[in-house]
């Protein structure tokens, strides 16, 4: 009977061991998979600024209108 506790025992530590590698492995994939999407948005916003800059200037400037109309500082 103690043979057997044993060895479920250690079965039981390499399966947790087996999981966390495994959880570990998806948690960089999703890391990296963050990482290039964060890429691809900022090269994507960066070349539509290059793009139209006006257009991204009357935008800002809208935002930055409205947020100090809220805000109200004066």
């Amino acid at each position: 009977m103690n043979a057997t506790t044993t060895m479920h025992s250690q079965h039981t530590q390499a399966g947790r061991n087996q999981g966390s590698n495994s959880h570990r492995d998806d948690q960089q994939h999703n890391a990296e998979d963050l990482t290039e999407l964060v890429n691809e948005i900022s090269t994507a916003v960066e070349h539509y600024c290059r793009n139209r800059p006006r257009v991204v200037a009357g935008v800002l400037f809208a935002f930055g209108f409205i947020v100090g109309w809220k805000a109200k500082p004066w």
